[in-house]
């Protein structure tokens, strides 16, 4: 069995190449492209040799948001949006992986995001590039109504944030134990 920690975590001053968490939001005539800086993994645990009894659970610190515009990052943080003060961490578990038919390297799971005060379920896709290092790549969709994160799409508004927001991860991942009693400061320091 292979439990897994988070090699580098993005620093909260840079957009990193490697690891990240990233993001897309349309408008009817706009596109803003995002990051969150600061995340986690607060537990772990993977199989190789059987995905499906794996898991991942991820904290990402919502005000670490940088979509290149502060003002914009700094609306984003309030109440009728991510309401930062009140729920600074968002929360992702992925498990129940299966392996895609006819794609090597290439999975699907179940992944459970807690955001506000809202707990949803969708599923995503990532695939495999790299064995040692273990890095994975991925990508989900997610309707952030759903989870209370601004206003509905005002189709007749241009400008209206569309209901779908795409996420990018990458993650790199070490062998080793990881569970959630960890200290987070001894994992930032393998």
């Amino acid at each position: 069995m292979l439990a897994t920690a988070c090699v580098n975590s993005p620093p909260p001053t840079r957009h990193p190449e490697s690891d990240s968490i990233r993001f897309v939001a349309r408008s009817g005539i706009a596109r803003a492209n995002g990051i969150f800086h600061r995340w986690r993994i607060v537990e772990a645990e993977v199989a190789p040799g059987d995905p499906a009894d794996s898991f991942l659970v991820v904290e990402i610190d919502v005000a670490s948001i940088d979509t290149g515009l502060p003002r914009r990052d700094a609306h984003l943080l309030e109440p009728d949006w991510f309401d930062a003060e009140r729920w600074p961490k968002a929360r992702a578990r992925v498990s129940h992986v299966k392996p895609e038919p006819g794609n090597e390297g290439r999975y699907r799971a179940r992944i459970e995001l807690q955001i506000r005060d809202r707990t949803g379920v969708v599923e995503g896709r990532f695939r495999r590039l790299s064995e040692r290092p273990l890095v994975v790549e991925g990508e989900l969709r997610i309707d952030r109504t759903s989870f209370g994160v601004g206003a509905p799409d005002a189709s007749w508004n241009p400008m209206s944030p569309r209901n779908e927001v795409e996420l990018h991860y990458r993650v790199t991942l070490q062998e080793g134990r990881l569970p959630a009693t960890e200290p987070p400061s001894d994992r930032a320091s393998r």
